[in-house]
Formats: C-alpha cells, sequence, structure tokens
C-alpha cells in the first residue's frame, strides 16, 4: 500500500504532451526569428556595389539603387546633386543623378 500511494504521485508523459511543449517552443523560436528578419529588412540599404574608390563615369545620368520599406521615399545626394525616389511595394527604388563633370579630389 505504500508503495501505490508513492507512485500514484508520479506524472507518465505521453508523447503527445512532448511534442506539444516543443512545437510551442518551436513556434515561439520561429515568432521572434521572423520578427527579427522583418526589423533588419526594414533599413534603408543601397545596392553593394556602391562603396568605397568607385568611380562613376561623367557625362552620364548615375542611376544609385537599393531598397527600403514599401513606400518610403528616398533622397539620393553627391556632389551637390540630388534626386528622390519611392520604394515599390517590394521595397526596392531606383533614383537617376544628373550628368556631372570628372573631378580630381575624392567625393562622398
Amino acid at each position: 500500500m505504500r508503495m501505490l500511494s508513492l507512485l500514484s504521485g508520479l506524472r507518465f508523459v505521453s508523447l503527445w504532451d512532448i511534442f506539444t511543449y516543443h512545437r510551442r517552443i518551436y513556434l515561439l523560436f520561429l515568432f521572434f526569428l521572423l520578427n527579427a528578419f522583418c526589423v533588419c529588412k526594414a533599413q534603408l540599404k543601397t545596392a553593394t556595389v556602391f562603396a568605397d574608390h568607385m568611380v562613376l563615369q561623367r557625362r552620364m545620368k548615375v542611376p544609385v539603387w537599393g531598397s527600403a520599406k514599401p513606400g518610403d521615399k528616398v533622397t539620393i545626394s553627391y556632389n551637390n546633386v540630388s534626386a528622390a525616389a519611392t520604394a515599390d511595394e517590394k521595397g526596392y527604388w531606383i533614383g537617376y543623378l544628373d550628368p556631372m563633370e570628372a573631378q580630381s579630389q575624392e567625393k562622398t
């Protein structure tokens, strides 16, 4: 009788309980992962081709592109020349800087 009372306090865990517990952890992890991805994707970025020491073609329109949140307005400025663009429904944008003359000094 004593042995039976000790065993009555034990709870047997079924496979369904284990699956449900792990499923909750998995869904919680997935929620935080997707949330972090959405926050990272929402940042304004230019394409990777725009980097240090790049050279622009003189006397031609210069396309500048990248990504942002859908609908965001983007202003591009370089060497006192500016252009505006709006991100499309996928978040991509492109703007064109007016033609410029050649320069010997570095610009940012």
